[in-house]
């Protein structure tokens, strides 16, 4: 079941990165909008001039999705040390895990 962060956790992160960038990358910034849109696709945000001003735009949905696969990966990576596995067994894991995910998605064609 997928869950929707609360409607302003975005711009309230796109705020605080905002306010964490350094003063001297700031300074010359001017005529932008910064946004967040629900759009998905294949980006996590977007770029554009629009006549004088520019706009960067998060997109919410993929965020979204982004955000749960961090989740999970973090998730299984700590139970994975809960079960004894160290950084290298863990990695073995994933790329096992990878492997055998291309492998479905490979198909044969044969003439």
């Amino acid at each position: 079941m997928k869950k929707k962060l609360a409607e302003n956790t975005l711009e309230l992160f796109l705020q605080d990165s905002w306010e964490r960038l350094p003063e001297e990358f700031k300074k010359g910034i001017k005529n932008i909008a910064f946004t967040v849109e629900e759009k998905k696709g294949d980006w996590l945000g977007g770029c554009w001039k629009m006549g004088e001003m520019f706009k960067i735009a998060l997109y919410r949905k993929t965020l979204e999705d982004s955000f749960q696969r961090q989740i999970d990966n973090i998730l299984v990576h700590e139970i994975a040390h809960y079960y004894g596995l160290d950084h290298r067994q863990i990695s073995e894991m994933w790329a096992r895990k990878n492997e055998e995910k291309t492998k479905r998605k490979t198909k044969v064609i044969k003439s």
